[in-house]
């Protein structure tokens, strides 16, 4: 199935649902359905899990408890779903990334005055960069600097905040 849909819909992907992994679960695991246990911890990890975190604690101990570490099965089934999270992962990011990008295009930074380091961050980073930049430039400029020591080219600065 995965072939022929790359094949014909090469724009398109082939997902796992949960009735496609049951069914094949049954198939590749049926020594191992007969045990309540390991019935409920595999269901646990496919329909109890509501973390990415919580899912794999529960994927390791399920792999652990009943030493499944060469089950060439599950281990391809692991890498499937870990490979369709991160291609959802990185989709997510790069259009947050595009939206960061027309917001830094077209927003408020890019109409700073001036020459300074402002001026040049609103060029360069994101909105939402660009927005903890000049918080933190802001914040710095509420500390006073004295060197108290300079040995060798080494200068040791005492910083303390206003206020």
């Amino acid at each position: 199935m995965m072939k022929a849909v790359e094949i014909v819909l090469s724009e398109s992907s082939h997902r796992l649902c949960m009735w496609h992994i049951s069914n094949h679960a049954k198939q590749h695991l049926a020594s191992r359905f007969v045990n309540a246990e390991f019935k409920a911890q595999f269901n646990k990890c496919f329909y109890g899990c509501e973390s990415e975190i919580e899912f794999e604690s529960s994927w390791a101990t399920m792999i652990e408890n009943f030493k499944l570490q060469d089950h060439a099965w599950l281990k391809g089934l692991y890498e499937l779903c870990v490979i369709q999270h991160y291609e959802k992962k990185a989709k997510e990011f790069h259009q947050i990334e595009l939206n960061q990008d027309f917001q830094c295009k077209n927003g408020a930074p890019n109409k700073v005055n001036g020459r300074g380091i402002l001026k040049h961050a609103s060029n360069v980073y994101t909105l939402a960069m660009f927005k903890r930049f000049k918080e933190e430039l802001m914040d710095c400029k509420s500390l006073n600097c004295v060197e108290f020591s300079n040995i060798k080219n080494i200068s040791l600065y005492h910083v303390t905040e206003d206020g």
